[in-house]
C-alpha cells in the first residue's frame, strides 16, 4: 500500500533528523515532531478521502492520542524529555496500524513497537551506563559505597525478605522452587543494579554549565533562590525562558543541570526492527 510506504519512510527520515540533533544538541527540534505528526494524519487523511476508507484516517488520530497519553506519562514523570514525547506521539499516528507487508495479530501494531523500544531502550541504557562508569570508575565506586551506607537501612529490609524467600523455597519443589529462587536472584541482582546506576547517574550526568548555555526544558537539577526568593524548584519539569532570564539578570554564573541521554537512536534502531521483523519479544522467546 502507497500510504503505508509514505508513512514509514516520512517517519524514518523524522528519526534520522532527529537522532542526528539528540546526538549532537542532546534535543529534538519541535519542526521534526510536529512535522511528524502534521504529514503522518495528512497522509491517513488524504488516503481516506481517495478511498472512502476513513478507518485509516481514524485509527491515526487514535494512535495519536494513545501516544499522547502515553508521551505525557512518561515526560511527567521525569523518564523521557519532552522531544522524545513529542516524537512518540508523530511516531502513534503514523503507525497506528500495521503496515500492509507484515502479518496483523490481535494486538495492535503500536503495542508491538513499544515493546521493542523498550528492550532496545533496556540495552541502549545498560551500555551508555556502563560507557560512562568506565569514564568515572574511580569516583563512580566512591559513590555507589555511599550510597550503599547512606541506604543500609532499606538494604537490610530487602535482604531479610530475600532471606525468608530463600527459607520458603526449600518447602517448595520443582518449578515452584526453581522460579523462587530466580526471582530471588532477580531482586537481588535489580537492587544492586538500582544503586549502581544512581552512583553512575550522580558522577556522570550531573555537570555544572555555565547559565548562558542553558536552554529552555533543561533539568536543572537544585533549588534556585534570589533574595531569598524561590525562582526555580528542582521538581519542575525543566527551566523556562523567562527563568533563565531572571538567572543572568541577577548574574548567577553556573547551575547544577541533569543531563539527559541521546535516547532518540535506540528509538530509532527499535522502529525499524519493528518494521522489519515485528516484535522482538517473540523472536526471543
Amino acid at each position: 500500500m502507497l500510504a503505508d510506504i509514505l508513512l514509514i519512510v516520512v517517519a524514518l527520515i523524522a528519526l534520522l533528523i532527529a537522532s542526528i540533533s539528540d546526538i549532537k544538541t542532546k534535543e529534538v527540534p519541535d519542526f521534526v515532531s510536529f512535522g511528524l505528526i502534521a504529514v503522518a494524519l495528512a497522509i491517513r487523511l488524504l488516503y481516506s478521502l481517495i478511498f472512502s476508507e476513513w478507518s485509516y484516517f481514524l485509527y491515526g488520530l487514535l494512535g495519536f492520542g494513545a501516544m499522547f497519553a502515553f508521551g505525557s506519562l512518561i515526560y511527567y514523570t521525569k523518564q523521557w524529555g519532552g522531544g522524545d514525547a513529542k516524537l512518540l506521539m508523530g511516531l502513534g499516528a503514523a503507525f497506528a496500524t500495521t503496515p500492509f507487508y507484515l502479518e496483523t495479530s490481535n494486538i495492535p501494531f503500536l503495542i508491538h513497537m513499544l515493546t521493542n523500544l523498550f528492550i532496545v531502550g533496556a540495552v541502549f541504557g545498560l551500555i551508555s551506563a556502563f560507557v560512562l562508569y568506565l569514564k568515572n570508575r574511580e569516583a563512580t565506586n566512591k559513590e555507589f559505597k555511599k550510597i550503599l551506607i547512606k541506604a543500609k537501612n532499606k538494604i537490610f529490609i530487602f535482604l531479610i525478605v530475600l532471606l525468608l524467600m530463600l527459607i520458603i523455597s526449600i518447602f517448595l519443589q520443582g518449578i515452584y522452587k526453581i522460579a523462587t529462587i530466580v526471582l530471588i536472584g532477580s531482586i537481588f541482582i535489580y537492587l544492586l543494579l538500582f544503586f549502581f546506576i544512581k552512583a553512575i547517574e550522580k558522577i556522570g550526568m550531573f555537570k555544572m554549565i555555565p547559565v548562558n548555555k542553558l536552554t529552555e526544558g533543561d533539568w536543572v537539577a537544585e533549588n534556585i533562590k534570589i533574595k531569598n526568593k524561590l525562582i526555580y524548584s528542582k521538581k519542575s519539569l525543566g527551566i523556562e525562558k523567562y527563568q533563565i532570564d531572571q538567572l543572568k539578570k541577577a548574574k548567577i554564573k553556573k547551575v547544577l543541570v541533569k543531563e539527559g541521554m541521546a535516547f532518540v537512536p535506540s528509538i530509532a534502531v527499535g522502529v525499524i526492527l519493528t518494521l522489519m521483523i515485528g516484535n522482538i519479544w517473540i523472536w526471543l522467546v
